[in-house]
């Protein structure tokens, strides 16, 4: 696959994710877990944890924890079927590479495995071809981000990152309740990706994020700082935000730059 040396692990996460993708178009892009189950084999069985693994006699196995909140099930299941996969591709390869990388650093191994296969069930559970609808009709933006949720049923937190991650535009992403609250945050692209927002705290009345007048359906421009958790009100970005109608959320995009259009920016797969 790789003529002059091994794969790094951005090149086997790249590689497992074109085999996702592959592998669903196949199957016709469902998000019908028992059916993509059956395909590969797998049994599925109600248990106290979320863990997929193969049996000693070979047989592969999902245990899916009963208490899974109903709205996480489907993300969760395919999370899971997403290990069996990764285990799979290119006959095992991948999984061997990734192993060689970090020789003796399981935790390492697990960390990244985890964070692949949290990419591959948002791929299974948002498709590229919807995604690329939702770009096309609402840009590079929150709009696009909130339009993928509502079509795909994922939570606003998952299509932030499967909208965010398909593309290489450097961007700090927030996701803020009625309430003020950061809920959840996403750094991604060189230098933005270092400095991490964090969440699970309150911003403060006169952000600009939250201080502003929204119009649903429609985004909002203006600079303001990035807030990060630990302090900090330094770095002033251009912001993209708008508010999501039915849950009165707000979601921030700070940018160095506005994108004009989605062809500036470049697909990472």
């Amino acid at each position: 696959m790789w003529d002059d040396a091994d794969p790094t692990p951005r090149e086997i996460r790249a590689a497992f994710l074109r085999f996702v993708e592959k592998f669903h178009e196949e199957h016709g892009y469902t998000r019908n877990f028992a059916a993509l189950a059956s395909t590969l084999g797998i049994r599925i069985e109600s248990a106290s944890v979320n863990k997929a693994f193969v049996t000693p006699d070979g047989e592969p196995l999902i245990l899916l924890d009963t208490d899974t909140a109903t709205s996480r099930r489907l993300f969760t299941i395919l999370h899971e079927i997403a290990h069996h996969l990764f285990w799979r591709a290119r006959d095992g390869d991948l999984k061997a590479y990734l192993d060689a990388y970090f020789y003796k650093q399981p935790e390492v191994i697990r960390s990244h495995e985890e964070e692949y296969c949290y990419e591959a069930a948002a791929l299974l559970l948002m498709p590229t071809r919807v995604l690329q609808e939702c770009v096309c009709n609402h840009t590079f933006s929150p709009l696009a981000v909130f339009a993928l949720a509502k079509q795909t049923g994922a939570s606003h937190q998952a299509a932030m990152r499967r909208v965010i991650y398909a593309h290489d535009f450097p961007v700090h992403a927030v996701l803020v309740s009625p309430e003020r609250q950061v809920i959840d945050s996403v750094s991604h692209g060189q230098k933005r990706e270092k400095y991490a927002v964090g969440k699970d705290f309150i911003l403060e009345p006169e952000h600009p994020l939250v201080c502003g007048s929204y119009v649903p359906g429609q985004l909002a421009r203006f600079e303001a700082p990035v807030p990060f958790k630990g302090g900090g009100r330094s770095w002033k970005s251009k912001v993209l935000a708008a508010l999501e109608p039915s849950s009165y959320r707000i979601l921030g995009f700070f940018m160095d730059s506005y994108p004009s259009n989605t062809s500036q920016m470049q697909s990472l797969f």
